[in-house]
């Protein structure tokens, strides 16, 4: 049997702003999502990841208790691992940014948000160009929780950072 993906949401970036917060779009219906960002653009100077924070049921944004582990491959050095327990997000889930950064994209796949009895996972790779470097990141997270999760938070880091605005983000049920 082969799986088929249902739209639930499109977001679209505004401009000038940190964060963008994505609401209601898990649920009962589905145990796997997968969420697709594109034509993502900084305004910052200083590079930033553009990582992924949860949304909890009473729609405060989770900054805190999160576990990953990445590898980044990048075209102008050489390759780069990353891992942490206790994070406050899933670091590079929608790739990396700068001011000059031509696009950033991703696919990254979530498992069990909704279900309050399982922990809620996370697999993802991203691509991007900041500073005409490409970068792409594989990785896996967890949020070792059994919380129910609704929404997620797309994240620049860097606290001067900000989205150029027009970047999407869209949310899929897969069946």
């Amino acid at each position: 049997m082969s799986a088929s993906l249902e739209l639930i949401s499109t977001s679209t970036m505004t401009d000038d702003v940190q964060t963008v917060n994505i609401t209601n779009v898990f649920s009962d219906k589905y145990d796997v999502y997968m969420i697709k960002g594109s034509n993502m653009l900084g305004k910052n100077s200083t590079a930033t990841g553009l990582n992924l924070r949860f949304i909890n049921a009473s729609d405060s944004v989770i900054t805190s208790g999160y576990t990953y582990a990445q590898v980044g491959l990048k075209g102008n050095t050489s390759f780069s691992e990353g891992r942490g327990t206790s994070e406050d997000r899933i670091w590079n889930v929608f790739g990396g940014l700068d001011d000059n950064g031509q696009s950033a994209g991703n696919i990254a796949y979530i498992f069990n948000p909704f279900s309050s009895s399982s922990y809620t996972s996370t697999i993802s790779q991203s691509s991007a160009l900041p500073s005409g470097n490409f970068r792409m990141y594989k990785g896996i997270g967890l949020y070792p929780q059994t919380t129910s999760l609704t929404g997620l938070q797309v994240e620049l880091n860097e606290s001067a950072s900000r989205f150029s605005g027009n970047g999407k983000v869209s949310v899929y049920g897969v069946k």
